[in-house]
């Protein structure tokens, strides 16, 4: 097959205190101060390793079981001991910060690996070193990101809290206060995505199914997955294309909207009994649509076919809410395609979304659940966005944070 040539007018210039608790004896009565703080990280830390090293010396089910869980506790810890300590340091760069932060917290994680053994991170799901690196690519895909932002003067985002472009990348609705949420599961999350939302900032040609791809790519080739599993980047060369819809990314509306405009496209056990599928019973179950197309090729012919759509009617479109149409559909197309094995909602909802909005001066969305662009209605996707740039423009992060308070 015959490479394809791809111009992607992409600016490659641009894209280039310690804690003092002071000493208060007790009082003549003996009675004991009050806490004004909370117990450092640090010993609370060493609390936590001491009753692992407990559970771990008795391998039995119950013990592990409980290991696990103050394993999760442990890797909390250590995020918030992380993001404490990039804080520190005045006589270094930001970056020099953030790199001897992570690189302290990893000497405590093998410190811990060599005094109780392999099995004290070696449970199902992440290894802690990878969710230390991806708090690194984290912390310094935002550092990036807000240079890009105050060296391009980017619309709307030059006005955004920069401590908060976070939320750009992050389900709302879910996960309101926590950044590194989709880095406890996959690692390197946060800094993948925003790392491909600042290459579509910077970009200003055609979209084609190559820039699709690129974006994909820096989404995704650093995050790692459950179980140590990486991600597969790009169109995969074979693979069963699927669909899944339920009662929190889909509604009886869009479920009806989206059989008759996948027709042809999908098969379903129920493909001849529509209305079986707006009934909400169904809906609560659930069902998989798998492609008829499972080729590179025909993802590519896909994609292409949705992007000719998209820029016809952003050429004929007489006003802003038209091109915002035009913009819906082409991202809710594209991710009802389906075209990359893992990471579409993040690919098109997160990067391509925001990326087209600041491009024609629109502002860009705080989604409360992006997946519902997969079975809700064209319409009822409209409203999903008005409601995210709604959440965009009044954003207030002192609100924020005094909400984050109250749920420590």
């Amino acid at each position: 097959m015959q490479s394809r040539q791809v111009d992607h007018h992409f600016n490659k210039t641009s894209y280039e205190a310690s804690q003092a608790t002071p000493s208060s004896p007790l009082n003549e009565h003996k009675t004991p101060p009050k806490l004004s703080v909370r117990p450092s990280t640090e010993t609370t830390l060493k609390q936590l390793r001491d009753i692992l090293g407990t559970l771990m010396k008795n391998q039995t089910k119950s013990a592990l079981k409980v290991a696990r869980v103050i394993m999760k506790s442990v890797l909390k810890l250590y995020e918030i001991h992380l993001l404490t300590l990039t804080k520190l340091g005045p006589s270094q760069t930001e970056p020099e910060r953030i790199r001897t932060a992570c690189a302290k917290t990893r000497d405590e994680i093998n410190t811990i690996n060599l005094e109780l053994g392999e099995t004290a991170f070696c449970y199902q799901y992440i290894d802690p070193i990878d969710y230390i690196d991806g708090i690194e690519k984290g912390e310094l895909a935002q550092l990036e990101l807000k240079k890009l932002i105050q060296t391009q003067n980017i619309p709307h985002l030059n006005s955004f809290s920069p401590n908060e472009l976070w939320r750009l990348v992050i389900d709302e609705d879910q996960h309101p206060t926590n950044a590194y949420y989709f880095d406890s599961k996959e690692p390197g999350y946060l800094g993948g995505v925003l790392e491909s939302l600042k290459y579509a900032l910077l970009y200003t040609g055609e979209i084609t199914p190559d820039y699709l791809e690129i974006l994909h790519t820096l989404a995704t080739k650093n995050v790692k997955k459950i179980h140590h599993k990486t991600f597969q980047q790009g169109f995969p060369e074979k693979w069963e294309v699927s669909v899944s819809l339920n009662q929190t990314n889909c509604s009886p509306t869009g479920l009806k909207e989206f059989i008759l405009k996948t027709k042809g496209q999908y098969e379903s056990p129920f493909a001849n009994q529509l209305e079986n599928h707006i009934k909400i019973t169904f809906l609560a179950e659930g069902t998989r649509f798998y492609a008829t197309y499972n080729s590179k090729e025909e993802r590519i012919q896909q994609a292409t076919k949705i992007i000719k759509t998209f820029q016809t009617e952003l050429r004929q479109a007489q006003n802003n809410e038209e091109k915002q149409v035009a913009m819906i559909r082409l991202v809710q197309d594209l991710d009802q395609s389906h075209l990359f094995q893992d990471g579409n909602i993040r690919t098109l909802a997160f990067v391509l979304l925001n990326s087209l909005l600041i491009r024609e001066n629109l502002p860009p969305i705080l989604w409360g659940n992006p997946n519902k662009l997969d079975g809700y209605s064209l319409k009822e996707c409209q409203q999903l966005v008005k409601k995210g740039q709604e959440k965009f423009i009044n954003f207030d992060p002192s609100t924020r944070k005094s909400e984050k308070r109250k749920k420590i």
